[in-house]
């Protein structure tokens, strides 16, 4: 009986023994686990992280003065006997303002034109603007989509432009802007740029 208990305490004494070192196996085996989690993140991070890439000064000249370029060119074809044609097609008989009007509108925001900014003001119609110059606008807004749909290669190409290949990549990407004017806050990418990045 005596010899039992002593095999009994000393089963318990082991047992007990054998706790701590399970313990710390399990805590183990959570921390392998929590920083295989944590590194699987950062991979995904790294992944998306920004690709940053530097411009040489010729890309950076190249694209400098785009949108002045293209506002200039805009409004000057606007108040050209070129556009005369489609102008006298979307001015209605309703229409607050004439075709005169809107060609001295054209000439005068030609010299308006000094970036983003300024260009985008002619095309987006503010809660502030008068029933004219909302329609000034509208039809602005027309007339530029008709430019550089069917008439900027030709400018571009047979124009002063140096660098030409760079105003035909940028000419659709214009021309998004022109017609969404109130996403209008920049044509050129940042200076990075991200994976999968939209077209807009």
């Amino acid at each position: 009986m005596k010899i039992q208990r002593c095999r009994e305490a000393r089963l318990k004494q082991l047992s007990l023994s054998s706790q701590p070192l399970q313990q710390h196996q399990i805590t183990k085996e959570a921390a392998a686990a929590s920083s295989s989690k944590t590194q699987q993140k950062k991979n995904t991070m790294k992944k998306r992280k920004t690709v940053y890439k530097k411009k040489t000064p010729a890309e950076v000249q190249s694209t400098k003065n785009i949108v002045i370029n293209f506002g200039k060119a805009i409004t000057s074809f606007a108040s050209s006997e070129l556009a005369r044609p489609y102008l006298v097609q979307l001015i209605h008989q309703e229409s607050p303002i004439t075709l005169d009007e809107f060609v001295v509108f054209a000439i005068t925001s030609r010299d308006r034109i000094g970036g983003i900014d300024s260009f985008r003001d002619l095309l987006l119609v503010h809660g502030r603007d008068t029933e004219k110059q909302a329609a000034f606008k509208n039809l602005l807004r027309q007339i530029s989509e008709i430019f550089i749909k069917y008439f900027s290669v030709n400018w571009i190409i047979h124009g002063r432009l140096k660098y030409k290949l760079v105003y035909l990549k940028y000419r659709n990407r214009m021309l998004r802007r022109i017609q969404k004017p109130e996403h209008f806050t920049y044509v050129k990418k940042h200076k990075f740029q991200v994976e999968h990045e939209d077209n807009f």
